[in-house]
């Protein structure tokens, strides 16, 4: 089949999280089944075409925005089986950031009609549209209505995932008429009565999709409730026949710690004990003690409510009286960072705070921590304790959404355990399972088993893709006996 996937992100070039993660590793893994792959992303001012060795596709593109049409253009190049598609335009995409403009509206307005406008020009009709996200929200929409008579969209069906529910790309209502919109379209209202006023991209990509999925399928029975549902759970109620959850993978060549360039030893589950020479180097590059004895705890996140990383600053001086060492990398809400920085530098000889976005360095931490802490408030599905794992490193974490469908605790399941759970977001809770997890820390030979089980977990994104590819017929199918 074809199949255009479509998405504000994809690493290495434009990436803020997961999602890059996603939309790097999904699309070449769907090829690798036969499928014809495309993807197609905003070309953001920070993506060098030169540098990168991407083509020119479509110099002139005339984007409808409006009563009028704006300049855009197409560039393009072949990785690993994929044709990936940079969206041009100088007024809305070409900016110093992806994300955070008053007409972030606008943007992805532009950019998704592009899409669909380039897959005209360049005459490649998909059997799927994959839209990520609020981003594309529109698509759906727009296939069921602007191009619901377009000949070349008329075998097309289209898949919308929900990477983060929270996250929902609201706006005003004036943008309607940009996006070519008559009227409200959506078949049952998802208005707050007092926002009223206001367009919510991601209620229309849910109320339109021919199929919906998220990234777990925890996180797709969380969303139907009113305490995950984010206000959209009574759409996602009436869509629930049409909901599915496919776990998220990992790229297991770049996640490889027998193979990693940027760590400082490499091992395999038969010579895990050179893991050590990773976390001295770590508490070296951290400034901390060189202790093999002392667990070493990390938090490689976004910075934010959600990760649950303000209950690891407000519990740091219990967990230094427990023994351990703690190393956080990420960036998010600079109130959080500042309560990391302020909580880390209060016990400088055992924390560090490296609050900035290091791929490399991130590497380096999960192959050199004993243990990772995903406190998470929600967790649609997270990929940072499945890279742990591989690197032997235990997870501690919140049981919600993928990280309840990834981590079983090694109390409740002595045979299968692969980390530590705690069922409330609560200071008590999440302590009492870092003080279980360096207790067991004490036990080598106990360690040593949890670490290899945990590194024999099959993360990678096989299972994803050919569940994906299974969901791809089944759309075609339908889409194919309504024609």
């Amino acid at each position: 089949m074809r199949i255009a996937m479509i998405a504000a992100e994809v690493a290495p070039y434009a990436k803020t999280g997961g999602l890059g993660d996603v939309l790097a590793a999904l699309p070449k893994h769907v090829a690798r089944l036969g499928h014809e792959v495309c993807l197609f992303v905003p070309k953001y001012r920070h993506i060098d075409l030169r540098e990168i060795g991407a083509t020119t596709e479509i110099e002139h593109l005339p984007v409808p925005m409006g009563v009028i049409s704006e300049p855009g253009s197409v560039h393009s190049l072949q990785l690993s089986g994929v044709r990936i598609y940079f969206l041009g335009g100088e007024r809305y995409v070409e900016r110093g950031v992806m994300y955070g403009y008053v007409d972030d509206g606008e943007r992805f307005v532009f950019a998704c009609r592009a899409a669909l406008e380039a897959l005209k020009l360049l005459d490649w009709k998909p059997d799927v549209i994959h839209c990520h996200d609020w981003h594309t929200g529109l698509i759906p929409n727009w296939l069921k209505t602007l191009y619901g008579d377009d000949p070349f969209f008329t075998r097309t069906a289209t898949l919308f995932t929900i990477h983060n529910l929270a996250f929902q790309g609201v706006f005003s209502r004036d943008i309607l008429k940009l996006a070519g919109f008559a009227g409200d379209e959506l078949p049952f209202s998802t208005r707050h009565p007092r926002k009223s006023d206001t367009v919510n991209f991601m209620a229309r990509g849910i109320a339109f999709a021919d199929q919906i999925n998220t990234v777990s399928r925890e996180y797709a029975h969380e969303i139907l409730t009113p305490e995950y549902g984010e206000g959209l759970n009574k759409l996602l109620n009436r869509r629930k026949d049409d909901l599915s959850g496919i776990l998220n993978g990992i790229d297991t060549d770049i996640y490889n710690p027998a193979t990693d360039p940027e760590i400082a030893a490499n091992f395999d589950s038969s010579s895990c004990d050179l893991k050590l020479d990773n976390k001295l180097a770590l508490q070296r590059a951290a400034g901390l003690e060189q202790r093999p004895d002392r667990p070493l705890a990390a938090v490689v996140a976004r910075l934010t409510r959600q990760k649950g990383v303000d209950l690891v600053a407000q519990t740091l001086p219990v967990l230094t009286r427990l023994g351990g060492q703690l190393v956080v990398l990420g960036v998010g809400d600079p109130d959080i960072e500042d309560e990391l920085v302020r909580a880390a530098s209060a016990h400088p000889e055992v924390a560090t705070a490296f609050i900035r976005f290091d791929p490399n360095l991130a590497q380096r931490v999960y192959a050199g921590a004993d243990v990772l802490l995903v406190p998470s408030r929600f967790e649609p599905c997270g990929l940072t304790q499945m890279i742990a794992m591989r690197y032997g490193t235990i997870p501690v974490v919140r049981s919600t959404g993928g990280l309840a469908e990834t981590v079983t605790d090694i109390s409740s399941d002595p045979d299968r355990g692969t980390g530590l759970t705690f069922d409330e977001f609560d200071p008590l809770d999440f302590i009492a399972a870092v003080a279980r997890a360096f207790e067991l820390y004490r036990s080598p030979a106990d360690w040593r088993t949890l670490m290899l089980r945990c590194m024999a977990q099959d993360f990678s994104w096989g299972p994803a893709a050919n569940e994906y590819s299974n969901l791809y017929v089944k759309l075609t199918e339908q889409r194919h006996r309504r024609k």
